[in-house]
């Protein structure tokens, strides 16, 4: 479920980052090494390897040094390990780039591998490896690497676990120690290396400084490893293969893999892309629409699932309806035959000509991304083996499509064929099709992949009549829904209406440029009526041909019930799927849609290139609108029941992870008005497209007060009459008080005094082995003292929160702190979820650490905590990089009726002004005192009884069921509107 535009964000505030600081700096390298060059006897040594070089270096030796650096500037770090890459990066305030380079770059010229840390770093292996066993993707993924033929690199396991890196080392008296070290020595080597450094200094003086840090790095003159000479990952005489597995959770799916040489030596032209967009196109004609109009499927992708010099892995996924799941030879002959079509109709020119067209509009319109993001983006692709050398493609080799190879697009759906196609059928036991999905008949034995627990089996070689049915649709002969066969329903798309051919500038840029140091203007109101706002912000800082527009349309009684709850949910996706051939041409040519429910009523966002934006938000509010006289429309009954089937499995599938089910149990607890998954699930199954009906002409025929926000390539004028069309297209409803939309309303844990209320509750995975904790206060209603001063704390607390419980303890992999705005009710959170400790154990751990981090900040240096307010107040001055941050800046302030657009300044102001002890003195008394208002959820893992569960000295047990209603409520004042612009 999603918690709505205004819901909570993380951080005292749900806006983004805010006005006048530069950007952060930042740095990333890549080793050209990854899991595939695993040792045979130490599966998952390159990710061990990933972790263990930030255990010091010789110059500097502290294992938390680096992690207090960043910390005390603004800074955060990241690793991670793919098939032949091996990246970390990071960023810092740009004034400590320099010197967060030298630190950094030691770890690849002298990493110390402190082998008493080893055994921390396992366990860390360990518990991210718990966490990634609740993947079904991964666990899918695992079980093809088991099937692969043994000879073959892919079949391996890459993430390492304290099987594959302790016991069975042990167990064959392999030194891991000296593997690890030598792994490193091989590798490691500058040569192999690729690095980009991003920071506010010229050119030159950021190419000496990486000269000075990178240069340390020693060149051992090793050639990078390549598979390419090996076998394919199966051999031809076992393909075609049918398998089956067995999800966690319930899930509907079917999976096409094709295995093919490397494509890596292609990326200037990217054949597979061509491919993917035809096979994966959900516009008419389209494979999609055609198992959409039998019933048999709601969701297709297609695309490259891998690609390393061992093999290329070309896939489509499927998302079945519960008829596709009793019809599995009718959907894979669906693909199979919009395959052959493809074949047939060869190589079209003015497909890629479009695709080239587009790519290159991205890049030069391409918005700012996080720095960090950028420069692990461009070193990743630097580090593929056939980069391009100029240097005109180091930004666009990625981006650009630049070469027309038709016989290479030919070569690739030469192989995608049905002799040479590894099937997974991935269906829960409760799906359609039975046990695993048997609609296709019986399967072998079921098996058990060794590393993640999967169940699986192999099927038996296809029958004669399977393989001909496979084969007529292939070559468009037959296999269709009633008399016609697949190949008549397909179609190629058509030009893409979507491109914009419009990209001048209503707002260009003045004579002399954009002064980059000036603070940019707040959305002026240019309407205020019964029916609603308009705020306009016309571009002056990125100067692009693109806008933002957004608006809530709130609605009398939209939380009122569970009933009228699930409809707006409905009307929202049912919306959204009859759009979707459109939206879906929109959003290849740059211009994307959302529209979903929110507890007030809907809200809708259109934004990228401002060409034909209006054109977009006004169908989308037409197709709302429209559904109110459609409940017997057999257009509407048709997505109504595709949607109902998705959401159904969504609903089912909700909170899944630990992880995902403590902050919902929080919100569940906190949130007045709010419905569990279980209860919407049993309630939806009954509603139909006539009450959707009744209910969409019911809510807009009762009013509505519409909000909206449009900022970009847009004046007043054009803002205006937009807003003005919208309104008309959702059938000019009457106006609203907005006092009568459904107001946000927090459940107060006390009325005085201090608490603290234990909320426990079970894992929904009955084989989940993790626990999670995670531990609230509430701190009071949102102002600018308060969140100043539990931004300061988040930031101080978050480093040594994670060395402590994570690094030193390994109570598990996920360890963080939050700032939390819940309905504009200000908390802060500690979340844990671990595979080792029970919750009550978790929760001890917390108290001691809170207890120690108070004494800590009370004793801080004045010039560490001095170093931190700055670092802090820097990161909450980022400015905005785009026009979609914008827009998630100052929308939630319309949204949430507060209008503070300058609310990370006069925060910012605030923090510089708290001194040290006025901050320890609120935490201590916030946090352990006599203000302390506390709320712990604890998800036991699958299996445990959290009614037996021992409590902490001084907490209460929570029955949510019978409590909740008990609890008192703060309900969020309405602040007046802003004067009109002039």
């Amino acid at each position: 479920e999603g918690e709505g535009a205004d819901s909570e964000g993380e951080g005292a505030d749900s806006e983004g980052e805010g006005a006048d600081s530069v950007k952060k700096a930042s740095f990333a390298l890549c080793v050209g090494v990854g899991y595939l060059s695993d040792p045979p006897n130490a599966n998952g040594l390159a990710h061990f390897v990933e972790h263990m070089v930030f255990m010091g270096t010789e110059k500097y030796p502290d294992e938390n040094e680096w992690a207090a650096f960043l910390s005390s500037h603004g800074g955060e770090d990241n690793g991670e390990t793919d098939a032949e890459t091996t990246c970390f990066y990071f960023d810092v305030h740009p004034n400590y780039l320099r010197e967060g380079l030298d630190r950094f770059c030691q770890f690849f010229a002298a990493p110390r591998f402190a082998w008493g840390s080893s055994e921390r770093e396992v366990k860390a292996i360990e518990s991210e490896f718990q966490q990634a066993k609740t993947s079904d993707s991964n666990r899918e993924a695992q079980v093809h690497a088991a099937l692969i033929d043994e000879a073959h690199p892919y079949n391996t396991f890459g993430w390492g676990d304290r099987r594959s890196l302790v016991e069975r080392p042990a167990a064959a008296r392999v030194n891991m120690q000296r593997e690890m070290r030598q792994f490193h020595a091989q590798h490691y080597s500058a040569g192999r290396m690729s690095a980009v450094v991003l920071g506010k200094e010229p050119l030159d003086e950021l190419q000496l400084w990486a000269l000075e840090s990178c240069g340390a790095i020693p060149n051992k003159q090793t050639s990078r490893p390549r598979f390419s000479s090996g076998p394919p990952p199966f051999a031809p005489h076992r393909l075609p293969l049918e398998v089956r597995v067995k999800p966690l959770k319930d899930v509907r799916r079917i999976d096409f893999s094709w295995f093919v040489p490397s494509l890596q030596e292609h990326h200037r032209c990217r054949p597979a892309e061509y491919v993917a967009h035809l096979l994966g196109h959900e516009g008419a004609g389209s494979c999609l629409a055609a198992l959409k109009a039998a019933g048999l499927a709601t969701d297709l992708s297609a695309g490259l699932q891998e690609d390393t010099s061992a093999a290329a892995e070309f896939a489509v996924s499927v998302d079945l309806t519960p008829r596709g799941a009793s019809e599995l030879d009718s959907v894979v002959a669906a693909v199979l035959a919009f395959l052959g079509f493809l074949v047939r109709a060869g190589p079209q020119a003015w497909v890629q000509e479009e695709l080239r067209g587009l790519a290159a509009l991205r890049f030069k319109f391409a918005e700012s991304e996080p720095e960090v993001d950028y420069c692990r983006r461009i070193a990743l692709s630097m580090a593929q083996p056939f980069y391009p050398p100029e240097p005109d493609a180091v930004l666009s080799g990625d981006q650009l499509l630049s070469a027309w190879r038709p016989e290479l697009v030919e070569e690739l759906l030469s192989r995608l064929t049905p002799s040479s196609l590894l099937l997974t059928v991935v269906i829960a036991e409760s799906g359609a099709a039975g046990d695993g999905g048997d609609a296709a008949g019986p399967g072998g034995e079921w098996q058990v992949e060794p590393w993640f627990d999967t169940q699986f089996r192999v099927s038996p070689p296809l029958s004669a009549e399977r393989r001909s049915l496979w084969d007529e649709a292939y070559a468009g002969a037959g296999g269709g829904p009633g008399d016609a066969p697949w190949a008549a329903l397909f179609a190629l798309p058509k030009p893409n209406p979507f491109i914009p051919t419009d990209l001048s500038l209503l707002c260009p840029p003045p004579a002399g440029g954009a002064d980059p140091s000036s603070k940019p203007s707040p959305p002026s109101l240019l309407e205020s009526t019964p029916s609603g706002c308009v705020f306009c912000l016309p571009d002056s800082r990125f100067f692009a041909p693109k806008g933002v527009v957004a608006l809530e349309i709130g609605t009398p009684g939209a939380s009122a019930s569970i009933e009228r709850r699930l409809l707006g949910e409905l009307a929202a996706k049912v919306c959204a799927e009859l759009l979707n051939e459109e939206s879906y041409s929109a959003s290849l040519g740059g211009l994307g849609l959302e529209i979903f429910a929110t507890p007030r009523g809907w809200a809708l966002q259109v934004d990228g290139f401002s060409h034909k934006m209006a054109q977009l938000g006004v169908r989308a509010c037409e197709t709302l609108a429209s559904l109110a006289t459609r409940g017997d429309d057999a257009e509407v009954g048709e997505a109504f029941s595709r949607v109902l089937q998705q959401y159904e499995l969504g609903l089912s599938n909700a909170c899944f992870k630990v992880g995902d089910r403590a902050p919902y149990e929080r919100r569940r607890v906190l949130e007045a008005s709010f419905f569990h998954y279980d209860d919407m699930l049993r309630a939806v199954r009954g509603l139909t497209p006539q009450q959707l009906a009744g209910f969409v002409a019911d809510t807009l025929g009762g009013g509505a007060y519409i909000s909206t926000y449009l900022g970009g390539n847009v004046d007043a004028a054009v803002a205006l009459s937009f807003s003005k069309a919208m309104h008309a297209a959702l059938g000019s409803p009457p106006p609203l008080q907005q006092s009568d939309v459904h107001a946000n309303t927090v459940m107060l844990l006390a009325d005085e005094g201090s608490c603290w209320l234990v909320w426990a509750v079970g894992a929904k995975n009955p084989t989940d082995s993790n626990s999670a904790v995670e531990t609230y206060w509430q701190l009071g209603p949102s102002e600018h003292g308060l969140s100043a001063r539990l931004t300061l704390l988040e930031h101080l607390m978050y480093e040594p929160l994670f060395d402590a419980l994570r690094t030193k303890q390994q109570l598990g992999y996920t360890v963080h702190c939050c700032a939390r705005n819940t309905l504009q009710m200000l908390g802060f959170t500690v979340t844990v979820v671990s595979a080792t400790h029970v919750p009550l154990e978790i929760e001890g751990r917390i108290g001691e650490f809170v207890a120690s981090f108070l004494d800590s900040l009370a004793a801080m240096p004045a010039t560490e905590f001095a170093k931190n307010v700055e670092a802090a107040v820097a990161n909450r001055l980022q400015r905005d990089r785009n026009l979609a941050e914008e827009a998630a800046r100052y929308f939630p302030e319309i949204e949430a009726r507060t209008f503070v657009f300058d609310r990370a300044e006069r925060e910012a102001e605030l923090m510089r002004a708290t001194s040290q002890s006025e901050l320890a003195e609120w935490a201590r008394r916030a946090l352990v005192g006599d203000e302390a208002r506390r709320l712990s959820v604890h998800v036991h893992k699958g299996g445990a009884d959290p009614a037996g569960e021992a409590l902490p000295d001084g907490a209460l047990r929570f029955e949510l069921e019978t409590e909740k209603a008990k609890l008192s409520t703060w309900t969020q004042p309405d602040e007046p509107l802003p004067p009109l612009a002039m």
